[in-house]
């Protein structure tokens, strides 16, 4: 059996005359799979172990919220009429991948907001020190929530090759194969312009774009387990200007998109030049703010540290009691207090109640200068 005809029937399990559509697997699945990885990440970054949880808990029904009223909007601008009742009726169909990203990101500012009154008022203690639990910023669950959230999009997108949806222009006399994967067969297309389209098969934009997301995740998660870290924000910006490019390509050839102004520009063209945009401006701002020195806090860089003295020979003592070692664990960074765990430049201003210096991203105690070390 080929696939083309395993995944005709938009259903996969049938409850009488409704049932599991494959466009919600697919959809499910990249939500499994998206948390399960979030939680490696969450977990190697060294945040709290709920924090996956939470963010699934939090971005999903913002999520479907967004897709959902950004379909509703766009294609009542395009002339459809829509009852309260029909926008409730997602099972019907009708949800926008751009919404559901805007979506996600306004359920993780609120899950900010929820982390940063959980550290005012103490609500969730560290077991191991009895303070507020550092928990992760807005622009780190961004930086979490990225690499998955494109491979959410690269396997929901075969949720549209079940319906038939997210295609382009016909290839049938055009150099292209006009099979599968580069083609898609479409019995009921909706062409722009053409009142009524013939069946055939037409580019698979779909499956472009797919792979283009499945690219932008490995690039995403190499980014994001390297032991380089970059500034709060840097991945998102990324996931912006990467995926915006590609889709403002790929929306060029599709046939059957939502407009913002019927004719002139379309939906997707316009957010993704907004995406674009946005995440250029991100980086530029933080590359900018690290070469003043009142904001290098805001630029995580790697130092490369040097390695300590090879210890001297301990002298012959002959029963003598050995003097006690010194702890050289903590080595003298070319002269700049840093994390000895994210390697993040430490400004004077971070110090706690006891005296110590401590990263602002992850709590950990800074490694000292050569002047602490002399005043030591």
């Amino acid at each position: 059996m080929s696939m083309i005809s395993l995944l005709s029937d938009n259903y996969m399990i049938r409850f009488g005359d409704g049932g599991i559509t494959w466009y919600g697997f697919f959809i499910a699945l990249s939500i499994l799979i998206g948390a399960a990885a979030g939680y490696y990440v969450t977990r190697r970054r060294g945040y709290p172990k709920d924090t996956a949880i939470d963010m699934v808990m939090w971005a999903v029904p913002f999520a479907v919220v967004g897709a959902r009223l950004y379909y509703v909007i766009f294609d009542m601008i395009n002339g459809r009429k829509w009852s309260v009742v029909e926008v409730f009726e997602i099972w019907n169909g009708g949800l926008a991948i751009y919404g559901a990203v805007l979506g996600a990101i306004l359920g993780l500012f609120c899950l900010s907001l929820v982390y940063k009154r959980n550290k005012r008022t103490g609500k969730k203690l560290d077991p191991a020190t009895g303070k507020p639990l550092e928990q992760p910023t807005f622009h780190q669950l961004c930086d979490v929530g990225a690499p998955f959230l494109i491979l959410g999009q690269a396997i929901g997108r075969w949720g549209n090759y079940v319906n038939g949806e997210a295609y382009g222009g016909l290839i049938s006399n055009a150099p292209l194969p006009n099979r599968f994967p580069f083609a898609v067969w479409i019995e009921n297309p909706v062409v722009e312009g053409v009142s009524q389209s013939q069946p055939g098969w037409y580019l698979a934009t779909f499956f472009i774009e797919s792979m283009w997301c499945l690219l932008g995740f490995g690039l995403l998660l190499w980014l994001a387990l390297r032991k380089k870290q970059q500034f709060p924000g840097f991945l998102t910006a990324f996931y912006m200007i990467f995926y915006g490019a590609g889709r403002l390509v790929i929306e060029s050839f599709r046939t059957d998109s939502l407009w913002l102004i019927p004719g002139v520009i379309k939906a997707s063209k316009f957010v993704a030049v907004v995406f674009v945009v946005w995440g250029a401006c991100i980086i530029a701002y933080n590359l900018l703010m690290k070469y003043r020195p009142e904001q290098t806090k805001r630029v995580l860089v790697k130092l490369r540290l040097r390695k300590p003295d090879p210890a001297p020979p301990e002298p012959e003592t002959d029963g003598a009691a050995t003097p006690e070692k010194t702890d050289k664990t903590k080595a003298t960074i070319f002269g700049k207090r840093v994390c000895p765990s994210c390697g993040a430049n430490i400004a004077s201003e971070h110090i706690d109640a006891e005296g110590v210096y401590r990263c602002p991203y992850c709590n950990t105690e800074a490694l000292p200068i050569a002047d602490d070390k002399q005043k030591g």
